[in-house]
């Protein structure tokens, strides 16, 4: 064991040297044309997930403004689970603080206290939903399993919305505490569980300004908003529309209008000629295979088809990037795709590799 403690105590050295030389490359990067895009560099030239390599280049980030947490990492005293989140809310006044109570405390703690810290700030939609975060836990000795979760507003009422209609088809009991409580529950239970439950996308009613979905109405807030009352963007309803079962509520001047038809849902036969052509996410550098979104290149709202053609996929997160982040693509999928972001900057993807039967 002792021997393991000083390997532990080596690689934190290591990594607080690796922090350092992040932030100093951080501070080159906007005069570096050679790197559009500083973690997805990151992400191929070490062979990490871009998860990684942003979550590396935050800590560097913040450990610039927090010297005192620097120092205790530097000395072994802080693990890499305790300062990822400790990093997360201290601040330069609380930074001598949480130097010396953070090595003390274990991770779990130090997350919910992260919770806590964000939890009672005021927030812009674009921090909410970076603060977005689902945990678990087993309680009384393992006889009762609670879920916990705080989302952004589109991805709420996506989620409010499909507990709804699945709690529309499930019978309780007579004898249970909370009738309404107990569908939810159940409802939920099947929609986690459920076989082939991937492409079974939650039917979601939008009223928004017929103008919406006809143009980029980047920035502008609370243009849609659910039957709910959650407040959507404008890009946040064109990122819905893109694969979704979306009901539009068209209204002008506050009035309806009229309704249009469910979004260009994209076929469960499509989708699987989209993984085995694109096999994950397609953003440069990313590659996720998980919960993966079928992208139009050219919106269906602007005349886009769709087509295989005319899609391919993006992780939920880089969907978010394309839509509400100004982010564009040029190219098409067999000849290869190029991301353009708001300020010019250029990453390219080149097409699939064909693949032939032997």
């Amino acid at each position: 064991m002792d021997a393991l403690d000083l390997n532990e105590r080596r690689r934190r050295a290591l990594d607080s040297e690796m922090f350092q030389r992040l932030a100093a490359l951080e501070e080159l990067w906007p005069d570096d044309p050679s790197i559009p895009d500083l973690p997805s560099e990151l992400a191929a030239r070490q062979g990490i997930s871009a998860h990684t390599a942003v979550e590396r280049l935050r800590i560097a980030r913040a450990l610039r403004e927090l010297p005192n947490l620097a120092r205790a990492h530097a000395q072994g005293r802080l693990s890499w689970d305790q300062l990822r989140w400790v990093s997360r809310f201290a601040t330069p006044e609380t930074d001598r603080e949480w130097a010396q109570r953070a090595p003390m405390m274990r991770p779990d703690a130090l997350r919910l206290e992260s919770l806590r810290q964000r939890a009672m700030s005021r927030r812009d939609d674009a921090a909410i939903h970076s603060a977005r975060s689902a945990w678990t836990e087993w309680e009384e000795g393992g006889e009762k399993f609670g879920i916990h979760a705080r989302l952004g507003a589109e991805q709420g009422a996506a989620v409010e919305a499909a507990l709804n209609d699945a709690a529309q088809k499930i019978s309780v009991e007579d004898d249970v505490e909370d009738r309404r409580g107990a569908r939810l529950a159940d409802a939920l239970v099947a929609l986690v569980t459920s076989a082939g439950g991937r492409r079974q996308l939650p039917s979601l009613v939008v009223h928004a300004d017929a103008e919406v979905l006809m143009a980029r109405t980047h920035g502008k807030r609370r243009l849609a908003e659910s039957s709910a009352g959650a407040q959507l963007h404008a890009d946040a309803v064109r990122r819905l529309a893109c694969d979704a079962k979306v009901l539009w509520a068209l209204e002008r001047d506050g009035q309806p209008v009229g309704l249009v038809p469910k979004g260009r849902t994209v076929t469960d036969h499509l989708m699987e000629m989209l993984l085995f052509r694109d096999r994950g996410c397609t953003f440069p550098g990313c590659g996720s295979r998980w919960f993966l979104h079928a992208h139009h290149i050219r919106h269906w709202a602007d005349g886009g088809k769709t087509t295989l053609e005319n899609l391919t996929l993006l992780c939920g997160s880089h969907h978010r990037r394309l839509h509400e982040g100004g982010w564009v693509i040029r190219g098409s999928p067999p000849d290869g795709l190029e991301f353009v972001s708001r300020t010019g900057q250029v990453m390219t993807r080149a097409g699939p590799v064909e693949l032939r039967a032997s």
